[in-house]
């Protein structure tokens, strides 16, 4: 689903903790996880992990545009927690880098930039038509932006391939 935060109730920390529940190996094995639109946020994100108590060692991996190909192709290979740019994920499914039915799943940083004509949309519709089991998780502290035009939440969840719009309002106790 999307979840939609109001502004400043922690979105870093949500996302962290997803993070963090798919990096445990024990949990999920050997799992492939993307992140997404994380990349301007990826030391925060890290930071809010270790202060989380999370070890070093089961931090999600952040694929640089500076790791070569074949070091990428590995890394994918053994599966784990993984941000990194669309660029480059992009780049990796239409070389077959990443195989889409060996992903299994994508969390989606700022999810209400994603529309049909993004790169992030393309990675999703490409997934979802080798993948039906994975999932994918939309996060978003913007709700402003998801009301604003036409009909904008219902075609960003069409371009995330989501039907469940989960939002936590300011005044909401958990």
């Amino acid at each position: 689903g999307l979840l939609v935060l109001g502004r400043g109730l922690g979105l870093r920390l949500v996302l962290a903790k997803f993070l963090q529940l798919f990096s445990d190996r024990n949990r999920f094995g050997d799992h492939l996880v993307f992140c997404l639109n994380a990349s301007d946020e990826e030391r925060l994100l890290l930071e809010a992990l270790l202060d989380e108590g999370c070890p070093v060692s089961s931090l999600p991996t952040v694929i640089t545009n500076e790791t070569p190909t074949k070091e990428r192709a590995a890394l994918f290979r053994k599966g784990g927690v993984y941000i990194v740019t669309s660029r480059i994920l992009i780049v990796d499914l239409l070389n077959r880098v990443v195989d889409p039915k060996a992903v299994h799943g994508f969390l989606v940083h700022d999810a209400h930039r994603v529309n049909d004509a993004s790169t992030e949309a393309f990675i999703l519709r490409i997934f979802r038509q080798h993948n039906t089991s994975g999932f994918i998780n939309g996060f978003s502290d913007d709700p402003e932006a998801l009301s604003r035009g036409f009909s904008k939440m219902e075609n960003t969840l069409k371009a995330l391939h989501l039907r469940r719009v989960f939002l936590w309002p300011r005044f909401r106790v958990e």
